[in-house]
Protein backbone atom coordinates (compact mmCIF):
# COMPACT_ATOMS: atom_id res chain seq x y z
CA UNK A 1 0.00 0.00 0.00
CA UNK A 2 2.83 2.40 0.84
CA UNK A 3 4.25 2.16 -2.71
CA UNK A 4 0.86 2.90 -4.26
CA UNK A 5 0.28 5.83 -1.91
CA UNK A 6 3.72 7.20 -2.76
CA UNK A 7 3.10 6.93 -6.51
CA UNK A 8 -0.32 8.57 -6.16
CA UNK A 9 1.24 11.45 -4.22
CA UNK A 10 3.95 11.87 -6.87
CA UNK A 11 1.33 11.90 -9.65
CA UNK A 12 -0.60 14.59 -7.81
CA UNK A 13 2.62 16.58 -7.33
CA UNK A 14 3.44 16.33 -11.06
CA UNK A 15 -0.05 17.49 -11.96
CA UNK A 16 0.25 20.48 -9.62
CA UNK A 17 3.17 21.82 -11.69
CA UNK A 18 1.70 20.69 -15.03
CA UNK A 19 4.41 18.10 -15.57
CA UNK A 20 2.41 16.06 -18.05
CA UNK A 21 5.35 13.90 -19.06
CA UNK A 22 6.21 13.13 -15.44
CA UNK A 23 2.59 12.37 -14.58
CA UNK A 24 2.36 10.04 -17.58
CA UNK A 25 5.51 8.15 -16.58
CA UNK A 26 4.35 7.77 -12.98
CA UNK A 27 0.88 6.67 -14.09
CA UNK A 28 2.42 4.05 -16.39
CA UNK A 29 4.48 2.77 -13.47
CA UNK A 30 1.44 2.64 -11.19
CA UNK A 31 -0.59 0.84 -13.87
CA UNK A 32 2.22 -1.70 -14.34
CA UNK A 33 2.33 -2.39 -10.59
CA UNK A 34 -1.44 -2.89 -10.51
CA UNK A 35 -1.29 -5.28 -13.47
CA UNK A 36 1.54 -7.18 -11.80
CA UNK A 37 -0.86 -7.95 -8.96
CA UNK A 38 1.42 -6.70 -6.21
CA UNK A 39 -1.55 -5.21 -4.37
CA UNK A 40 -5.15 -4.24 -5.05
CA UNK A 41 -5.41 -0.51 -5.63
CA UNK A 42 -8.38 0.72 -3.53
CA UNK A 43 -11.25 2.33 -5.43
CA UNK A 44 -11.09 5.39 -3.15
CA UNK A 45 -7.41 5.95 -4.02
CA UNK A 46 -8.11 5.39 -7.70
CA UNK A 47 -10.98 7.88 -7.59
CA UNK A 48 -8.73 10.59 -6.11
CA UNK A 49 -5.86 10.05 -8.54
CA UNK A 50 -8.16 9.81 -11.56
CA UNK A 51 -9.88 13.04 -10.53
CA UNK A 52 -6.54 14.86 -10.31
CA UNK A 53 -5.50 13.63 -13.76
CA UNK A 54 -8.84 14.51 -15.31
CA UNK A 55 -8.91 18.05 -13.92
CA UNK A 56 -5.62 18.66 -15.69
CA UNK A 57 -7.13 17.08 -18.84
CA UNK A 58 -4.49 14.31 -18.94
CA UNK A 59 -6.97 11.92 -20.52
CA UNK A 60 -4.41 9.40 -21.81
CA UNK A 61 -3.23 8.86 -18.24
CA UNK A 62 -6.81 8.57 -16.97
CA UNK A 63 -7.51 5.86 -19.54
CA UNK A 64 -4.30 3.97 -18.73
CA UNK A 65 -4.82 3.95 -14.97
CA UNK A 66 -8.55 3.16 -15.14
CA UNK A 67 -7.89 0.30 -17.58
CA UNK A 68 -5.35 -1.23 -15.20
CA UNK A 69 -7.64 -0.88 -12.18
CA UNK A 70 -10.57 -2.48 -14.02
CA UNK A 71 -8.35 -5.29 -15.29
CA UNK A 72 -7.46 -6.03 -11.68
CA UNK A 73 -11.13 -6.79 -11.02
CA UNK A 74 -12.30 -3.43 -9.69
CA UNK A 75 -15.69 -2.44 -11.06
CA UNK A 76 -16.45 0.46 -8.75
CA UNK A 77 -18.27 3.40 -10.30
CA UNK A 78 -15.48 5.65 -8.97
CA UNK A 79 -13.29 4.04 -11.62
CA UNK A 80 -15.72 3.36 -14.45
CA UNK A 81 -17.21 6.87 -14.56
CA UNK A 82 -13.83 8.69 -14.91
CA UNK A 83 -12.88 6.15 -17.58
CA UNK A 84 -16.02 6.93 -19.57
CA UNK A 85 -15.47 10.67 -19.11
CA UNK A 86 -11.93 10.34 -20.44
CA UNK A 87 -13.19 8.41 -23.48
CA UNK A 88 -15.58 11.27 -24.23
CA UNK A 89 -13.04 14.03 -23.63
CA UNK A 90 -10.58 12.18 -25.86
CA UNK A 91 -13.15 12.25 -28.67
CA UNK A 92 -13.85 8.50 -28.49
CA UNK A 93 -17.60 9.06 -28.45
CA UNK A 94 -18.87 5.85 -30.04
CA UNK A 95 -16.51 3.79 -27.86
CA UNK A 96 -17.97 5.44 -24.76
CA UNK A 97 -21.60 4.53 -25.51
CA UNK A 98 -21.52 0.71 -25.04
CA UNK A 99 -19.31 1.07 -21.98
CA UNK A 100 -21.73 3.55 -20.42
CA UNK A 101 -24.63 1.23 -21.19
CA UNK A 102 -22.85 -1.51 -19.22
CA UNK A 103 -22.63 0.86 -16.24
CA UNK A 104 -26.32 1.74 -16.53
CA UNK A 105 -27.35 -1.91 -16.77
CA UNK A 106 -25.25 -2.96 -13.77
CA UNK A 107 -26.43 -0.26 -11.36
CA UNK A 108 -29.74 0.65 -9.74
CA UNK A 109 -31.63 3.63 -11.12
CA UNK A 110 -31.32 5.56 -7.88
CA UNK A 111 -27.55 5.11 -7.51
CA UNK A 112 -25.08 7.92 -8.08
CA UNK A 113 -23.14 5.93 -10.67
CA UNK A 114 -26.31 5.20 -12.65
CA UNK A 115 -27.25 8.87 -12.74
CA UNK A 116 -23.76 9.92 -13.78
CA UNK A 117 -23.61 7.28 -16.50
CA UNK A 118 -26.97 8.32 -17.95
CA UNK A 119 -25.87 11.93 -17.92
CA UNK A 120 -22.74 10.97 -19.84
CA UNK A 121 -24.88 9.11 -22.37
CA UNK A 122 -26.70 12.39 -22.87
CA UNK A 123 -23.40 14.18 -23.31
CA UNK A 124 -22.23 11.71 -25.98
CA UNK A 125 -25.39 12.14 -28.04
CA UNK A 126 -25.24 15.92 -27.54
CA UNK A 127 -21.63 16.07 -28.73
CA UNK A 128 -22.37 13.82 -31.72
CA UNK A 129 -25.12 16.25 -32.70
CA UNK A 130 -22.92 19.32 -32.23
CA UNK A 131 -20.12 17.71 -34.25
CA UNK A 132 -22.49 17.39 -37.21
CA UNK A 133 -22.55 14.74 -39.91
CA UNK A 134 -25.34 12.38 -40.95
CA UNK A 135 -28.74 12.97 -42.49
CA UNK A 136 -31.31 15.23 -40.85
CA UNK A 137 -33.34 12.42 -39.31
CA UNK A 138 -30.17 10.85 -37.85
CA UNK A 139 -29.13 14.13 -36.26
CA UNK A 140 -32.63 14.69 -34.91
CA UNK A 141 -32.50 11.26 -33.25
CA UNK A 142 -29.23 12.23 -31.57
CA UNK A 143 -30.89 15.29 -30.08
CA UNK A 144 -33.83 13.22 -28.86
CA UNK A 145 -31.60 10.58 -27.29
CA UNK A 146 -29.52 13.24 -25.57
CA UNK A 147 -32.63 14.97 -24.24
CA UNK A 148 -34.20 11.73 -22.98
CA UNK A 149 -31.03 10.62 -21.20
CA UNK A 150 -30.69 13.92 -19.38
CA UNK A 151 -34.38 14.49 -18.65
CA UNK A 152 -35.20 11.00 -17.39
CA UNK A 153 -32.26 11.02 -14.97
CA UNK A 154 -33.36 14.43 -13.67
CA UNK A 155 -37.04 13.46 -13.41
CA UNK A 156 -36.15 10.50 -11.18
CA UNK A 157 -34.08 12.67 -8.85
CA UNK A 158 -34.43 16.48 -9.12
CA UNK A 159 -31.26 17.02 -7.11
CA UNK A 160 -29.47 15.97 -10.33
CA UNK A 161 -29.87 19.56 -11.45
CA UNK A 162 -26.88 19.35 -13.83
CA UNK A 163 -28.82 16.78 -15.88
CA UNK A 164 -31.88 18.98 -15.80
CA UNK A 165 -30.05 22.06 -17.09
CA UNK A 166 -28.52 20.00 -19.89
CA UNK A 167 -32.00 18.82 -20.90
CA UNK A 168 -33.06 22.49 -20.96
CA UNK A 169 -30.04 23.40 -23.11
CA UNK A 170 -30.64 20.55 -25.57
CA UNK A 171 -34.30 21.54 -25.92
CA UNK A 172 -33.30 25.15 -26.61
CA UNK A 173 -30.78 24.06 -29.25
CA UNK A 174 -33.42 21.81 -30.82
CA UNK A 175 -35.89 24.70 -31.01
CA UNK A 176 -33.32 26.94 -32.72
CA UNK A 177 -32.59 24.17 -35.24
CA UNK A 178 -36.24 23.55 -35.98
CA UNK A 179 -36.73 20.32 -33.99
CA UNK A 180 -39.66 19.95 -31.61
CA UNK A 181 -39.02 18.79 -28.04
CA UNK A 182 -41.16 19.39 -24.96
CA UNK A 183 -41.07 22.89 -23.47
CA UNK A 184 -38.71 23.17 -20.51
CA UNK A 185 -39.55 26.56 -18.94
CA UNK A 186 -41.00 24.95 -15.81
CA UNK A 187 -37.91 22.76 -15.43
CA UNK A 188 -35.65 25.80 -15.85
CA UNK A 189 -37.62 27.58 -13.10
CA UNK A 190 -37.31 24.55 -10.83
CA UNK A 191 -33.57 24.33 -11.42
CA UNK A 192 -33.09 28.04 -10.84
CA UNK A 193 -34.90 27.74 -7.51
CA UNK A 194 -32.69 24.77 -6.57
CA UNK A 195 -29.40 26.49 -7.38
CA UNK A 196 -29.90 30.25 -7.08
CA UNK A 197 -28.72 30.32 -3.46
CA UNK A 198 -25.46 28.52 -4.24
CA UNK A 199 -22.32 30.15 -2.89
CA UNK A 200 -18.82 30.40 -4.33
CA UNK A 201 -17.92 27.03 -2.81
CA UNK A 202 -20.20 25.22 -5.30
CA UNK A 203 -19.13 26.43 -8.75
CA UNK A 204 -21.22 23.87 -10.66
CA UNK A 205 -24.39 25.07 -8.91
CA UNK A 206 -23.42 28.69 -9.61
CA UNK A 207 -22.93 27.92 -13.30
CA UNK A 208 -26.23 26.01 -13.37
CA UNK A 209 -28.14 28.94 -11.85
CA UNK A 210 -26.61 31.26 -14.45
CA UNK A 211 -27.55 28.86 -17.27
CA UNK A 212 -31.11 28.53 -15.96
CA UNK A 213 -31.43 32.33 -15.93
CA UNK A 214 -30.12 32.36 -19.50
CA UNK A 215 -32.74 29.77 -20.52
CA UNK A 216 -35.51 31.85 -18.92
CA UNK A 217 -34.48 34.95 -20.84
CA UNK A 218 -33.29 36.79 -17.72
CA UNK A 219 -30.25 38.18 -19.46
CA UNK A 220 -29.13 40.69 -16.83
CA UNK A 221 -29.43 38.10 -14.08
CA UNK A 222 -27.51 35.54 -16.15
CA UNK A 223 -24.69 38.00 -16.87
CA UNK A 224 -24.31 38.92 -13.21
CA UNK A 225 -24.38 35.26 -12.16
CA UNK A 226 -21.74 34.31 -14.70
CA UNK A 227 -19.62 37.21 -13.45
CA UNK A 228 -19.95 35.89 -9.88
CA UNK A 229 -19.17 32.35 -11.05
CA UNK A 230 -16.06 33.57 -12.88
CA UNK A 231 -14.73 34.93 -9.57
CA UNK A 232 -15.37 31.77 -7.55
CA UNK A 233 -12.03 30.47 -6.25
CA UNK A 234 -13.42 26.93 -6.49
CA UNK A 235 -14.05 27.20 -10.24
CA UNK A 236 -10.86 25.99 -11.89
CA UNK A 237 -9.81 25.83 -15.53
CA UNK A 238 -11.66 22.56 -16.14
CA UNK A 239 -15.02 23.94 -14.93
CA UNK A 240 -14.71 27.24 -16.77
CA UNK A 241 -13.57 25.55 -19.97
CA UNK A 242 -16.60 23.23 -19.77
CA UNK A 243 -18.91 26.20 -19.24
CA UNK A 244 -17.49 28.04 -22.26
CA UNK A 245 -17.91 24.92 -24.39
CA UNK A 246 -21.57 24.59 -23.34
CA UNK A 247 -22.30 28.25 -24.05
CA UNK A 248 -20.63 28.33 -27.45
CA UNK A 249 -21.50 24.86 -28.79
CA UNK A 250 -24.99 24.30 -27.39
CA UNK A 251 -26.34 27.77 -26.60
CA UNK A 252 -24.38 29.16 -29.58
CA UNK A 253 -23.42 32.40 -27.86
CA UNK A 254 -21.10 34.64 -29.88
CA UNK A 255 -19.11 37.84 -29.48
CA UNK A 256 -21.39 39.63 -31.92
CA UNK A 257 -24.60 39.51 -29.90
CA UNK A 258 -25.70 39.75 -26.28
CA UNK A 259 -25.51 38.03 -23.90
CA UNK A 260 -22.45 36.32 -25.40
CA UNK A 261 -20.81 39.68 -26.11
CA UNK A 262 -20.57 40.20 -22.33
CA UNK A 263 -20.49 36.68 -20.87
CA UNK A 264 -17.77 35.20 -23.08
CA UNK A 265 -15.08 37.82 -22.28
CA UNK A 266 -15.88 37.45 -18.56
CA UNK A 267 -15.25 33.72 -18.74
CA UNK A 268 -12.20 33.99 -20.99
CA UNK A 269 -10.69 36.44 -18.51
CA UNK A 270 -11.37 33.98 -15.67
CA UNK A 271 -10.01 31.03 -17.67
CA UNK A 272 -6.71 32.74 -18.40
CA UNK A 273 -6.18 33.46 -14.71
CA UNK A 274 -6.62 29.81 -13.69
CA UNK A 275 -3.71 27.41 -13.58
CA UNK A 276 -3.97 25.39 -16.77
CA UNK A 277 -6.22 27.95 -18.46
CA UNK A 278 -5.52 28.79 -22.07
CA UNK A 279 -7.21 31.37 -24.29
CA UNK A 280 -6.85 31.57 -28.05
CA UNK A 281 -8.45 34.45 -29.92
CA UNK A 282 -8.75 35.49 -33.53
CA UNK A 283 -7.79 39.08 -34.31
CA UNK A 284 -11.48 40.01 -34.34
CA UNK A 285 -12.00 38.26 -31.00
CA UNK A 286 -9.04 40.11 -29.52
CA UNK A 287 -10.43 43.49 -30.56
CA UNK A 288 -13.88 42.59 -29.28
CA UNK A 289 -12.63 41.54 -25.85
CA UNK A 290 -10.35 44.57 -25.59
CA UNK A 291 -13.19 46.99 -26.25
CA UNK A 292 -15.73 45.04 -24.23
CA UNK A 293 -13.75 44.81 -21.01
CA UNK A 294 -13.34 48.60 -20.98
CA UNK A 295 -17.14 48.82 -20.75
CA UNK A 296 -17.52 45.93 -18.33
CA UNK A 297 -15.12 47.49 -15.84
CA UNK A 298 -17.76 50.17 -15.21
CA UNK A 299 -20.50 47.61 -14.60
CA UNK A 300 -19.34 45.05 -12.07
CA UNK A 301 -17.99 45.00 -8.53
CA UNK A 302 -14.43 45.69 -7.45
CA UNK A 303 -13.24 42.07 -7.58
CA UNK A 304 -14.44 41.59 -11.15
CA UNK A 305 -13.09 44.99 -12.16
CA UNK A 306 -9.60 44.04 -10.99
CA UNK A 307 -9.63 40.80 -12.98
CA UNK A 308 -10.99 42.53 -16.09
CA UNK A 309 -8.35 45.22 -15.86
CA UNK A 310 -5.71 42.51 -15.66
CA UNK A 311 -7.20 40.79 -18.72
CA UNK A 312 -7.32 44.09 -20.63
CA UNK A 313 -3.64 44.68 -19.90
CA UNK A 314 -2.83 41.25 -21.31
CA UNK A 315 -4.85 41.93 -24.44
CA UNK A 316 -3.09 45.27 -24.92
CA UNK A 317 0.23 43.43 -24.71
CA UNK A 318 -0.70 41.75 -28.00
CA UNK A 319 -0.34 45.00 -29.97
CA UNK A 320 3.49 45.18 -30.08
CA UNK A 321 3.77 41.48 -31.00
CA UNK A 322 4.38 40.69 -34.67
CA UNK A 323 4.39 37.62 -36.82
CA UNK A 324 7.62 37.26 -38.75
CA UNK A 325 7.11 35.97 -42.28
CA UNK A 326 9.60 34.93 -44.90
CA UNK A 327 9.73 36.80 -48.20
CA UNK A 328 6.93 34.57 -49.58
CA UNK A 329 4.56 35.40 -46.71
CA UNK A 330 4.85 32.13 -44.78
CA UNK A 331 4.90 32.38 -40.99
CA UNK A 332 8.42 31.80 -39.67
CA UNK A 333 8.39 33.05 -36.09
CA UNK A 334 7.36 35.78 -33.68
CA UNK A 335 8.91 39.06 -32.62
CA UNK A 336 7.96 42.16 -30.66
CA UNK A 337 8.71 45.86 -30.54
CA UNK A 338 11.23 47.18 -28.02
CA UNK A 339 12.66 50.62 -27.33
CA UNK A 340 16.33 50.90 -28.23
CA UNK A 341 17.57 52.68 -25.10
CA UNK A 342 16.32 49.79 -22.95
CA UNK A 343 19.09 47.73 -24.57
CA UNK A 344 21.80 50.25 -25.49
CA UNK A 345 21.85 54.00 -24.90
CA UNK A 346 23.21 54.59 -28.39
CA UNK A 347 19.88 53.46 -29.85
CA UNK A 348 17.89 56.22 -28.15
CA UNK A 349 14.12 56.05 -28.60
CA UNK A 350 14.30 54.09 -31.85
CA UNK A 351 11.78 51.25 -32.05
CA UNK A 352 13.26 47.88 -33.02
CA UNK A 353 12.08 44.27 -33.35
CA UNK A 354 13.46 41.65 -30.94
CA UNK A 355 13.29 38.01 -32.00
CA UNK A 356 15.40 34.83 -31.88
CA UNK A 357 18.68 34.46 -33.72
CA UNK A 358 17.38 31.17 -35.09
CA UNK A 359 14.57 33.21 -36.68
CA UNK A 360 16.73 36.10 -38.00
CA UNK A 361 20.55 36.03 -38.19
CA UNK A 362 23.44 36.22 -40.64
CA UNK A 363 25.22 33.35 -38.89
CA UNK A 364 22.60 30.99 -37.41
CA UNK A 365 22.00 28.01 -39.76
CA UNK A 366 18.55 28.08 -41.35
CA UNK A 367 17.63 31.54 -40.08
CA UNK A 368 16.21 34.31 -42.22
CA UNK A 369 18.86 36.85 -43.25
CA UNK A 370 18.80 40.63 -43.46
CA UNK A 371 16.08 41.80 -45.83
CA UNK A 372 14.30 38.41 -45.92
CA UNK A 373 12.04 38.77 -42.88
CA UNK A 374 8.74 40.68 -42.77
CA UNK A 375 7.08 41.87 -39.56
CA UNK A 376 3.26 42.02 -39.60
CA UNK A 377 1.25 43.39 -36.66
CA UNK A 378 -2.04 41.55 -36.98
CA UNK A 379 -3.38 42.43 -33.54
CA UNK A 380 -3.59 46.10 -34.52
CA UNK A 381 -5.06 45.41 -37.93
CA UNK A 382 -2.14 47.21 -39.62
CA UNK A 383 -1.72 45.60 -43.08
CA UNK A 384 1.79 47.05 -43.54
CA UNK A 385 4.72 44.70 -43.97
CA UNK A 386 7.86 45.97 -42.30
CA UNK A 387 11.01 44.50 -43.83
CA UNK A 388 13.60 43.45 -41.23
CA UNK A 389 16.25 45.26 -43.19
CA UNK A 390 19.20 45.60 -40.81
CA UNK A 391 20.43 43.46 -37.92
CA UNK A 392 21.54 45.87 -35.23
CA UNK A 393 22.81 43.20 -32.84
CA UNK A 394 22.67 39.41 -32.72
CA UNK A 395 24.03 36.67 -30.48
CA UNK A 396 23.70 33.01 -31.44
CA UNK A 397 24.52 31.85 -27.89
CA UNK A 398 21.70 33.92 -26.42
CA UNK A 399 19.56 33.15 -29.48
CA UNK A 400 18.52 36.79 -29.74
CA UNK A 401 18.49 39.41 -32.51
CA UNK A 402 17.61 43.11 -32.58
CA UNK A 403 16.54 44.31 -36.02
CA UNK A 404 15.78 47.64 -37.67
CA UNK A 405 12.92 47.85 -40.18
CA UNK A 406 12.91 49.49 -43.61
CA UNK A 407 10.42 52.10 -42.43
CA UNK A 408 9.67 53.52 -38.98
CA UNK A 409 7.51 51.25 -36.87
CA UNK A 410 4.17 52.73 -35.81
CA UNK A 411 4.30 54.43 -32.39
CA UNK A 412 3.32 52.02 -29.64
CA UNK A 413 3.71 51.47 -25.93
CA UNK A 414 6.58 49.02 -25.41
CA UNK A 415 6.61 46.43 -22.66
CA UNK A 416 7.75 47.28 -19.18
CA UNK A 417 10.76 45.12 -18.35
CA UNK A 418 10.61 43.37 -14.98
CA UNK A 419 13.39 44.28 -12.57
CA UNK A 420 13.54 40.77 -11.20
CA UNK A 421 12.18 37.27 -11.79
CA UNK A 422 9.19 35.98 -9.80
CA UNK A 423 9.83 33.91 -6.68
CA UNK A 424 11.31 30.54 -7.61
CA UNK A 425 8.83 28.54 -5.53
CA UNK A 426 7.13 26.37 -8.18
CA UNK A 427 3.82 28.23 -7.85
CA UNK A 428 4.41 31.28 -10.04
CA UNK A 429 3.13 31.58 -13.60
CA UNK A 430 4.34 33.25 -16.76
CA UNK A 431 2.50 34.09 -19.98
CA UNK A 432 3.59 33.74 -23.59
CA UNK A 433 2.01 35.78 -26.41
CA UNK A 434 2.82 34.70 -29.94
CA UNK A 435 1.76 33.15 -33.22
CA UNK A 436 1.69 29.35 -32.71
CA UNK A 437 2.43 27.39 -35.87
CA UNK A 438 2.98 30.66 -37.72
CA UNK A 439 -0.79 31.20 -37.65
CA UNK A 440 -1.97 34.11 -39.72
CA UNK A 441 -4.97 35.12 -37.62
CA UNK A 442 -4.36 33.55 -34.23
CA UNK A 443 -3.14 35.20 -31.08
CA UNK A 444 -2.71 32.88 -28.13
CA UNK A 445 -2.12 33.58 -24.48
CA UNK A 446 -0.82 30.42 -22.87
CA UNK A 447 -0.77 29.95 -19.12
CA UNK A 448 2.46 28.34 -17.91
CA UNK A 449 3.81 27.41 -14.51
CA UNK A 450 7.31 28.79 -13.90
CA UNK A 451 9.39 25.71 -13.14
CA UNK A 452 12.87 27.07 -12.47
CA UNK A 453 15.44 29.58 -13.67
CA UNK A 454 19.12 30.41 -13.42
CA UNK A 455 21.10 33.51 -14.37
CA UNK A 456 20.67 32.84 -18.10
CA UNK A 457 17.39 31.04 -18.84
CA UNK A 458 13.94 30.37 -17.42
CA UNK A 459 11.98 27.11 -17.72
CA UNK A 460 8.20 27.05 -17.76
CA UNK A 461 5.50 24.46 -18.37
CA UNK A 462 3.82 23.33 -21.61
CA UNK A 463 5.90 23.48 -24.80
CA UNK A 464 4.51 25.99 -27.28
CA UNK A 465 4.04 25.14 -30.95
CA UNK A 466 6.49 25.99 -33.71
CA UNK A 467 6.18 29.64 -34.72
CA UNK A 468 6.18 30.85 -31.12
CA UNK A 469 9.97 31.30 -31.29
CA UNK A 470 10.73 34.93 -30.46
CA UNK A 471 7.61 35.46 -28.34
CA UNK A 472 7.68 37.70 -25.27
CA UNK A 473 7.38 35.97 -21.89
CA UNK A 474 5.66 37.92 -19.10
CA UNK A 475 5.26 37.60 -15.37
CA UNK A 476 1.81 37.72 -13.75
CA UNK A 477 1.90 41.54 -13.85
CA UNK A 478 2.48 41.55 -17.62
CA UNK A 479 6.08 42.71 -17.26
CA UNK A 480 8.63 41.27 -19.67
CA UNK A 481 10.95 38.63 -18.20
CA UNK A 482 12.24 36.51 -21.09
CA UNK A 483 12.44 35.84 -24.82
CA UNK A 484 10.91 32.46 -25.67
CA UNK A 485 13.17 30.33 -27.85
CA UNK A 486 12.67 26.56 -27.37
CA UNK A 487 10.62 23.74 -25.92
CA UNK A 488 11.36 20.09 -25.26
CA UNK A 489 9.54 17.18 -23.64
CA UNK A 490 12.86 16.07 -22.11
CA UNK A 491 14.51 19.33 -21.09
CA UNK A 492 17.46 19.00 -18.72
CA UNK A 493 16.71 20.51 -15.32
CA UNK A 494 18.53 23.61 -14.10
CA UNK A 495 20.71 24.44 -11.10
CA UNK A 496 22.45 21.08 -10.94
CA UNK A 497 19.23 19.08 -10.53
CA UNK A 498 19.24 15.63 -12.09
CA UNK A 499 16.74 14.41 -14.65
CA UNK A 500 14.56 16.01 -17.30
CA UNK A 501 11.07 17.44 -17.59
CA UNK A 502 8.65 18.78 -20.18
CA UNK A 503 9.41 22.47 -20.45
CA UNK A 504 9.71 25.63 -22.48
CA UNK A 505 12.86 27.70 -22.27
CA UNK A 506 13.20 31.45 -22.52
CA UNK A 507 16.34 33.60 -22.48
CA UNK A 508 16.14 36.02 -19.58
CA UNK A 509 15.83 39.65 -20.68
CA UNK A 510 18.41 40.67 -18.11
CA UNK A 511 21.02 38.57 -19.93
CA UNK A 512 20.09 40.00 -23.34
CA UNK A 513 20.21 43.57 -22.02
CA UNK A 514 23.57 43.00 -20.32
CA UNK A 515 25.01 41.70 -23.61
CA UNK A 516 23.63 44.54 -25.76
CA UNK A 517 24.83 47.24 -23.37
CA UNK A 518 28.40 46.01 -23.83
CA UNK A 519 28.13 45.74 -27.61
CA UNK A 520 29.39 48.48 -30.00
CA UNK A 521 26.02 49.42 -31.50
CA UNK A 522 25.47 52.45 -33.72
CA UNK A 523 22.29 54.50 -33.92
CA UNK A 524 20.19 54.53 -37.06
CA UNK A 525 21.28 56.97 -39.76
CA UNK A 526 19.80 60.39 -39.12
CA UNK A 527 19.17 59.68 -35.42
CA UNK A 528 20.21 62.68 -33.28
Amino acid sequence: MAVFDELSALIEQSCSVFDRNGAAQLTARLAADIRAGRMVYPAASAKKTLAVLRRKRYFDSVLELAEAVMESGQTADEVRIPYAQALIDSGLLTAALPFLQQVVDSTTAASKGNGEARGLVGRVWKQLYVNGGGEDHVREQRLLRSFNAYYEAFAESPDRYWHGINAVAVQARAARDGHALRKMDAVAEEIYALTSQAGAADPWAMATAAEAALALGRTKVAIQRYADYAQSPEADAFEIFSTLRQLTEVWQLTNEKEPGATILPLLRSALLQRSGGDVSLSTAGLRHDLERVKTLEKTFGSTTVRSLRWYRTGLECCNPVCRINDSLGAGFGTGFVVRGRDFNDALGDELLVLTNAHVLSETYPGALQEGDGRAVFEATGDPTEYVLEKIVWSDDQLDATLARTDKPLPPCVTFEIAKRMPANDGRQRVYVIGHPSGGGLSISLNDNVLLDYDDRVAHYRAPTEGGSSGSPVFNAEWKLVALHHAGDVNKGKLNGKSGTYEANEGIRLSEIIAATKKAPIGAAPGTP
